[in-house]
């Protein structure tokens, strides 16, 4: 069990460390259940990039981090 934490860890460090500073805390909000804009704005962005963050700042890279740490987080029977 330890070694699966582990690598669950590594994993989730891997897919932040692969963001930009402002992107990993839009992804860390997003993931303590804070809307898109309320994220959008705990991480530095503007007003008019948190208002439309769908589209300014859901990147390619930053949906696949957010699916990828949600599944991490949330057991397969619960989804």
């Amino acid at each position: 069990m330890a070694k699966s934490s582990k690598s669950s860890g590594r994993k989730r460090s891997e897919i932040l460390d692969a963001l930009d500073i402002r992107k990993r805390r839009y992804v860390e909000a997003r993931m303590e259940g804070n809307s898109k804009k309320d994220s959008g704005l705990q991480a530095g962005f503007s007003e008019a990039m948190a208002e439309n963050a769908a589209a300014k700042i859901e990147s390619k890279d930053v949906r696949r981090a957010f699916q990828e740490l949600a599944r991490a987080a949330v057991p397969a029977e619960k989804i």
